[in-house]
């Protein structure tokens, strides 16, 4: 009875297959469990790479609107005869609303000795020296800076300073405007932009917490030792793991860098790992019962399958043939007829052939990508070299990739793709010590133009001089666009001058007048735009966000100018 048993299909099959997927179980589990812990940790660094990225984009930010704020009242012809009569009574109706208007949160106006004429977060607090803050000092000797500052009543926040002059050239004074980072309320705006609690301190001691006991729990009242030497000597950010009550978080700290090249203040994001966690482990979980459940219906139906193994499986071969042409909704006919073994080979030659496909598919997709984080659009997947719903699925792969680097609307480079073109170019450019030039193109009066025709129509403005862009930007002009948000486009001319940058501006301008697309400003016959045009040959000491900030205030120049202008940053 046994020798007939081990003769048995049960005995020569079921037992070793089932044998078999127990052991590939156990390793699959282990291999799944330390691919989770993988997982997890690369799940963590991303959000805290995020928050970090976060962080530095709204330091960013403050830098740009103070900038912006700065300028623009320091040019304004109000603001100028106000200082110039030294009246606090108009000085205060000038910039208390412009602290909203331009989402900042303080002036400080200082005479030409130093000496503060007016604060708007303390009016009656004036007359004492701010000689010694950067930014003003700088502001005094005609310059235009932004720094990371600490000053006497502000401990720490952004400061961009401006030289306020009359009529006549003579200096009337000083404009400093910033963006605190030294309350709580101020880091409870930051809160609101990242996946965590935020603190500040100035030196080693905490000045600023997001409001909740676990804010004050993770963040010590001073920076421990084992970081002092690292973020305020060394001037590096870093990270650090904490752990209160049990919940464990990443703190990720950022030194803020003053004029004078040291680490006074320190911004922290605490980012809480239990989440991360429980949601990992919730998956864990889920792919070993999954798995398990799985596991138990394949042995099953093995089972019966191989028992019935008197029929033979050819149909399997035609059904791996198919899929190998492309067409994946075919089922795997009934039949009993062939041989196991042969059938077995001819699945094996098939399979062998879908695998190439994929492989192929892979490699244009790896191509692809490649040569788009270069900054080169023009590569597109070759759909052509597949077949049935593989080539569907290439199709949409090309159709997503192109979703993520145009804009919708117009068909240009979005703004993802013009800032990865821009961090290329001026890589390049500080490696082979050549200029770099970028044009902020603004169409004027686009929001008076949307109220009385629609924004269907604006739409139809805005598509006009992206096509027209596009059709200007010839290969030898080696002139890169990109939509840069709403009615505004960038232009970036690498290995450029000044006088040649300038002279292409002027002819896109004239260009797009002569569009003749309908304004509906009463003062023009046609909608117009106005550049700004900022140059510089990067260093290791320049930034990207300088030359963005230059054009940006050049563009404000042309607008306040008239508009329909060109005008360098």
């Amino acid at each position: 009875m046994f020798s007939v048993f081990k003769k048995s299909l049960l005995a020569k099959i079921i037992l070793p297959v089932v044998g078999i997927m127990i052991f590939f179980g156990v390793i699959m589990a282990v291999f799944v469990l330390s691919l989770f812990s993988s997982y997890n940790k690369e799940l963590v660094d991303e959000k805290v790479a995020t928050n970090s990225a976060t962080l530095r984009t709204y330091l960013r930010l403050s830098e740009r609107e103070t900038a912006i704020a700065a300028t623009s009242m320091s040019r304004s012809p109000l603001v100028i005869d106000a200082i110039k009569n030294r009246s606090r009574e108009d000085i205060a109706k000038a910039f208390q609303t412009a602290v909203d208007t331009f989402g900042i949160s303080y002036f400080t106006i200082a005479d030409p000795k130093g000496d503060v004429f007016f604060r708007t977060y303390s009016p009656d607090s004036y007359g004492d020296s701010i000689l010694n803050q950067k930014n003003i000092s700088d502001a005094i000797a005609g310059k235009f800076p932004t720094y990371f500052e600490r000053g006497t009543l502000v401990k720490v926040s952004t400061r961009s300073g401006r030289p306020v002059y009359g009529a006549d050239g003579n200096l009337l004074g000083v404009i400093s405007a910033g963006v605190r980072h030294d309350r709580d309320v101020d880091m409870q705006k930051l809160k609101t932009l990242v996946n965590g609690e935020v603190a500040v301190f100035l030196g080693e001691t905490r000045i600023a917490t997001t409001p909740s006991r676990d804010a004050i729990a993770i963040f010590d009242t001073r920076l421990k030792p084992s970081l002092v030497n690292t973020l305020l000597h060394e001037k590096r950010d870093t990270i650090d793991d904490v752990e209160v009550d049990g919940e464990k978080y990443k703190v990720y700290y950022l030194p803020l860098i003053d004029p004078r090249g040291e680490a006074f203040a320190v911004i922290s994001i605490a980012t809480p790992l239990g989440p991360v966690l429980a949601s990992s482990h919730k998956i864990v979980g889920l792919g070993i019962t999954h798995f398990s459940i799985a596991l138990l219906c394949v042995l099953v139906a093995t089972y019966f399958f191989v028992a019935n193994a008197c029929k033979p499986i050819e149909g399997l071969a035609t059904t791996l043939a198919a899929v190998s042409d492309g067409d994946l909704s075919v089922t795997a006919p009934h039949t009993k007829e062939g041989e196991v073994g042969d059938v077995v080979v001819s699945a094996s030659n098939h399979l062998a052939k879908t695998v190439d496909i994929i492989k192929k598919l892979t490699e244009e997709i790896i191509i692809m990508i490649a040569e788009h984080e270069r900054g080169s659009t023009g590569y597109r997947l070759n759909s052509k070299l597949f077949h049935g719903d593989f080539r569907l699925l290439a199709i949409n792969i090309l159709q997503l990739s192109e979703a993520g680097i145009r804009d919708k609307l117009t068909g240009m480079p979005n703004r993802r793709n013009f800032d990865n073109k821009l961090a290329i170019e001026w890589n390049t450019a500080l490696k082979e010590k050549i200029s770099l030039c970028l044009m902020m193109i603004d169409i004027d009066n686009f929001r008076n133009y949307n109220d009385d025709y629609g924004h269907q129509q604006g739409d139809e403005a805005l598509r006009a001089v992206a096509e027209f862009l596009m059709g200007y930007a010839k290969p030898e002009r080696r002139l890169f666009l990109g939509r840069w948000g709403g009615e505004e486009f960038v232009a970036l001319l690498p290995n450029s001058t000044a006088d040649s940058a300038m002279e292409i501006a002027e002819e896109i301008r004239i260009g797009i007048e002569k569009l003749k697309i309908h304004s509906s400003d009463s003062q023009a016959e046609k909608l117009t735009v106005s550049i700004g045009l900022s140059s510089t040959v990067p260093s290791a000491s320049g930034s990207i966000n300088r030359l963005i900030v230059d054009a940006d205030i050049a563009l404000a120049l042309a607008k306040k100018s008239g508009r329909n202008r060109v005008e360098v940053g």
